[in-house]
């Protein structure tokens, strides 16, 4: 058993009204292989959080139906169900990666009872977005071909994007190195927020707006 498992297992007994804690130590429990050190690390849950706290500063807290464009292990989505001020009808969480569709399903499991949240095996580059009113990519930086994912989505939808400057990761394939040159890349018709935030040795930047 690993330290982290032991850990959480010690904050459930101190909070156990806080469901994600429970839920991620299952998680972690039952698949180990993946880099739950990554997916939660500082850099990561700040970035997530950002999120949040920027919705709620921009009064964009009803969200209608969200599709995540990368959805790595459901953090951000989970996130979103637990937070009581933003508002959702409907999270699908969407990778390449069969993995962490299945461990997002599990991080997210009492909110796919209720027919809250779907994830599945997607290449973002394949949906059609028309039937979403919300959509996030955090992993633009993942993107080859960012504008022709970018096209997919329809005018008048509302869009929160980020990317970073991290050039050292070798997946990290379009990176920018500021919050202008991804609003430049969007080109967004609204522009509610657009910043930068310092992640432990690179820099996230994020824009949210209409298109």
């Amino acid at each position: 058993m690993t330290d982290s498992v032991l850990i959480l297992r010690g904050l459930e007994e101190l909070y156990p009204e806080i469901r994600f804690i429970e839920r991620l130590r299952h998680c972690i429990e039952t698949y180990p292989d993946l880099n739950w050190g990554d997916a939660m690390s500082r850099g990561q849950m700040s970035s997530k959080l950002w999120i949040l706290h920027q919705l709620h500063m921009n009064d964009k807290t009803h969200l209608g139906r969200v599709a995540v464009c990368g959805g790595w292990v459901g953090i951000l989505p989970r996130l979103l169900f637990d937070n009581v001020v933003i508002h959702t009808t409907h999270i699908h969480s969407m990778d390449i990666d069969l993995k962490v569709t299945i461990a997002a399903g599990e991080l997210n499991s009492e909110y796919i009872i209720d027919d809250q949240f779907t994830s599945t095996l997607t290449n973002c580059h394949d949906v059609h977005y028309g039937n979403y009113d919300t959509i996030i990519n955090t992993s633009c930086e993942h993107f080859s071909d960012f504008d022709h994912w970018w096209e997919k989505i329809p005018v008048g939808k509302f869009v929160v994007l980020q990317s970073n400057d991290f050039t050292e990761i070798k997946d990290h394939v379009d990176c920018v190195f500021s919050a202008d040159e991804l609003a430049v890349n969007a080109g967004l018709s609204e522009l509610y927020f657009k910043g930068s935030l310092p992640c432990y040795g690179y820099t996230r930047y994020m824009i949210m707006g209409v298109k």
